[in-house]
């Protein structure tokens, strides 16, 4: 190996990704704009189904956050949580999580790249399994966490 190949300065990870952020924007705000103007029903069939709904007929975790969206987009958050009320609960926390160490990236800010503690993370993946068992009980309260439209 020669020792102008080993000078060569390695692109950094800002300047290799630079096209990353605008990218990432207009899908969200694509996406977001599909949300809004065509929301997910029975007969748009190209929004993505959940596989385990589908072939049980069992609600996962999951299920409902699409239309959750749909209906948060739309201003109506009494309908996104009768969606899927976990989703709704998370958002603010993980949203801001998400922004907080993205800013941390960018800035040098290292102290706002804040890593969960191992136990929280497992909290929130034992509150998830719990509540996509709780939704699948079909007595009264249980049931209302069952993704439904409001009358």
């Amino acid at each position: 190996m020669s020792s102008e190949a080993s000078l060569t300065p390695r692109p950094t990870r800002r300047r290799a990704t630079w096209w990353f952020y605008p990218t990432a924007l207009a899908a969200v705000l694509g996406l977001g704009g599909l949300l809004y103007w065509i929301p997910p029903t029975e007969a748009t069939w190209w929004y993505p189904r959940c596989y385990l709904h589908f072939t049980t007929g069992l609600h996962c975790p999951g299920c409902g956050a699409t239309r959750s969206v749909s209906a948060l987009l739309r201003g109506d958050l009494s309908q996104a949580a009768a969606y899927n009320v976990l989703f709704v609960l998370l958002l603010p926390p993980v949203g801001l999580w998400l922004l907080l160490r993205q800013v941390g990236l960018w800035t040098g800010w290292h102290w706002l790249c804040l890593r969960w503690p191992n136990w929280l993370l497992i909290a929130l993946l034992g509150g998830a399994m719990v509540f996509g068992v709780l939704r699948n009980i079909p007595v009264e309260p249980f049931s209302l966490l069952a993704p439904h439209t409001l009358p």
